[in-house]
């Protein structure tokens, strides 16, 4: 993996305005770990942090607040090659599983 990577990241939620982000991907290599930081026009700022738990795979967690209230967002992703990555997302607020999204990414030239 290169150390650094900047990704657009744009979707389309249900019953919701559509998610338009911008995530910055890189490898610590002082502690070997990765990070993913997004900001997104839904007001939020996040630094995931995680390790590598195979060559394909790594998981990341975040943690801070939403809406007044303890969050934690886990990330768990494989790179299924070049151009496309997967990945699912728990969400829980106060210790209680808000949402759960499968996404699968694809590079755009």
């Amino acid at each position: 993996m290169e150390p650094f990577a900047a990704v657009w990241q744009k979707g389309l939620i249900p019953n919701a305005a559509p998610y338009i982000g911008f995530g910055s991907v890189a490898f610590d290599t002082n502690d070997n770990t990765v990070h993913i930081f997004t900001v997104s026009n839904y007001a939020d700022v996040h630094d995931h942090v995680g390790n590598w738990t195979d060559d394909k795979h790594f998981t990341l967690v975040y943690n801070g607040m939403s809406q007044g209230k303890m969050m934690k967002e886990v990330l768990s992703a494989e790179i299924v090659s070049a151009d496309t990555f997967k990945f699912t997302s728990v969400i829980s607020t106060d210790g209680q599983t808000a949402q759960t999204w499968d996404v699968e990414m694809h590079k755009v030239n």
